[in-house]
């Protein structure tokens, strides 16, 4: 889930060389002014056949996110906080 701040989107495609992968990001408008809450909403509607999500946003609500979801399984629809298990996180330093 990228942001549609043209920022977050130059982060994605950034991430994207780095990681080798020619992914299409699933552009959020919504992303741009969520709160921890939506950001979580729009997470819930990711398909339960992906494995792993990035999330390029904005902070403080990613940081907010990141934090609060921490070990579990399950569906993506049916995340809660303190749900997931958070593998990687990057703030880049501008």
């Amino acid at each position: 889930l990228v942001s549609a701040a043209m920022r977050a989107q130059e982060t994605w495609a950034s991430l994207a060389i780095g990681l080798g992968t020619d992914v299409e990001p699933q552009v959020e408008r919504g992303l741009y002014t969520a709160d921890p809450d939506t950001a979580l909403d729009l997470v819930r509607l990711t398909d339960d056949r992906s494995h792993t999500l990035a999330v390029v946003g904005h902070n403080p609500t990613v940081a907010s996110l990141a934090s609060l979801l921490d070990d579990g399984e399950g569906s993506w629809a049916s995340l809660e906080w303190g749900g997931a298990r958070l593998t990687a996180f990057h703030s880049p330093q501008y």
